[in-house]
């Protein structure tokens, strides 16, 4: 494999907006419907691997990462819109047990600074090829948490780029065909770490390593989130518990509704030393200007927010998918020009105390507002297609 250009497609979230307009529970004629919103948001994977040859020589190569793992897709849905909603999905750890419940902030007496998921990279000689359901690399050759010293984390304004390295010095000969990033998280209300694979990457040519030689291996892992309905909370939520930026101490800071900005939302704690506290996917929706911003923090003109909506799921060959639908009744006549998905968590601050927040992860400005009549209602639905093939 030759360092060189690659392209610029891996997994990518096609986002899908229907607003259908207002109607009363009874109606039975078809209403106008808006026009539904499409928009590709790439969420790239790049593999570098470089080769520090005992003689002195240095090599790199570089590769587009293969299709991300169900695991990915399942903590995506789970924790970023609500994993106690009735359908959790299911994580699969690599020595076999299935999870639906992880700790991403478990605070005990016994640990005081929480148990938050970081990663770990693999580094194996398997050449099967990458599956959608692989949960471990086929022939793993060595397992390495990444330390913080091989973290780092841009917002430039538009993307969050993060980039995690090991390095591996070979004891005796070896081939390495193929590389995969974990997940590390801990069993639900415990301290007990499983790993759950990501990415799994084959490479199109092994890496002869000889007896000293050294490979470092880099997964970056670059998303925009400069582009409706997607916003830099979600990102930062995404950023700082499924890849780890919280537990490496570089966390990414974002606002609540309330104003409040902080980096400690909370997605996993079911506490009962406080007021139950679990996240919960909910809509909002409003009557302010519809227009999109990245760093919003609520609907600029609120009317109402639903209550706990259920995410649906599924997959295929290509996609993996799941979709909300919720239906809100208004009492009185209302105008809708924006709506948002927002979750439910806690913030916990420095003492530990338990504080809830409310937390806006995706904007839909809706720019041919919608009339609702008293006593009428919306109906609000979105499917969000993650691409797991190239």
């Amino acid at each position: 494999m030759k360092a060189g250009r690659f392209r610029l497609v891996a997994a990518a979230l096609l986002i899908l907006l229907a607003v259908i307009g207002a109607y009363a529970f009874t109606a039975i004629q078809p209403k106008p419907r808006e026009k539904p919103l499409a928009a590709e948001v790439p969420l790239v994977n790049i593999v570098t691997l470089t080769v520090y040859r005992s003689d002195g020589r240095v090599e790199t190569y570089r590769k587009v990462g293969d299709p991300w793992t169900q695991n990915l897709m399942a903590a995506l849905a789970n924790f970023l819109f609500g994993r106690y909603n009735t359908n959790p999905l299911t994580l699969y750890a690599r020595d076999g047990n299935a999870k639906t419940q992880v700790e991403t902030e478990y605070v005990s007496a016994l640990n005081a600074a929480g148990i938050n998921p970081y990663l770990a990279i693999g580094i194996g000689s398997g050449t099967a090829s990458p599956s959608f359901y692989d949960i471990d690399l086929t022939n793993l050759i060595t397992l390495i948490d990444v330390a913080s010293s091989g973290v780092s984390a841009t917002d430039n304004g538009t993307h969050i780029v993060a980039s995690y390295s090991v390095s591996y010095t070979a004891s005796s000969a070896v081939t390495v065909q193929e590389v995969g990033l974990y997940w590390k998280a801990a069993d639900y209300n415990t301290n007990t770490y499983r790993y759950y694979l990501f990415a799994r990457d084959v490479l199109s040519q092994p890496i002869s390593l000889a007896a000293n030689d050294v490979l470092a291996v880099t997964y970056t892992v670059a998303f925009k989130y400069n582009q409706p309905p997607m916003t830099y909370n979600f990102a930062a939520l995404m950023f700082n518990y499924l890849f780890g930026l919280r537990y490496y101490g570089k966390a990414l800071t974002f606002t609540t509704t309330d104003g409040t900005v902080t980096s400690t939302a909370d997605f996993g704690t079911d506490s009962g030393a406080s007021p139950i506290a679990k996240e919960y996917a909910k809509v909002r929706f409003g009557s302010g200007s519809p227009s999109y911003i990245a760093k919003i923090s609520d609907v600029r003109s609120a009317l109402a927010t639903t209550g706990s909506v259920q995410v649906d799921a599924r997959s295929n060959s290509t996609h993996f998918y799941f979709t909300l639908t919720v239906g809100y009744p208004f009492t009185s006549s209302a105008t809708v020009s924006e709506a948002a998905l927002i979750i439910d968590s806690i913030d916990i601050d420095a003492s530990n105390n338990y504080n809830a927040k409310q937390l806006l992860v995706l904007y839909f400005p809706i720019a041919s507002a919608v009339s609702v009549p008293a006593g009428g209602a919306v109906k609000f639905q979105f499917t969000i297609a993650f691409r797991i093939s190239p």
